[in-house]
């Protein structure tokens, strides 16, 4: 595990979720533009499919910061512009199971039934 990473409970419950679900394999903390160090939580790159489990919403972390929101709205603008879809989800998506049909539908899309 890269150094970096911080593990919490709702990125670990997708991975365990998406591994029991046999979903294809994905990438962890992917590092989508060059020049840029954006990362996804979850990224599946050859379909241009992420998912960003955003905590801290409500307790003010970093999702609530004012200039972590708007690093995020750039963040999000510019994988747009270069072809990605990405679903953002917060820790109770994924323990109430919203998180992981979601991203089944889209990878279903994407690739077709898994």
């Amino acid at each position: 595990m890269n150094a970096r990473m911080k593990v919490n409970l709702g990125e670990f419950t997708f991975e365990q979720q998406c591994i029991v679900d046999k979903l294809p394999v994905f990438e962890r903390e992917y590092r989508f533009h060059g020049e840029r160090k954006y990362r996804f939580d979850f990224a599946w790159p050859d379909l241009k499919v992420a998912v960003e489990i955003d905590g801290g919403i409500f307790n003010g972390g970093a999702h609530s910061n004012p200039m972590n929101i708007l690093r995020d709205m750039q963040k999000g603008n510019l994988a747009t512009m270069e072809g990605w879809r990405v679903l953002h989800y917060t820790p109770s998506d994924v323990k109430c199971g919203i998180a992981i049909r979601g991203i089944k539908q889209l990878l279903e899309q994407a690739h077709g039934p898994q």
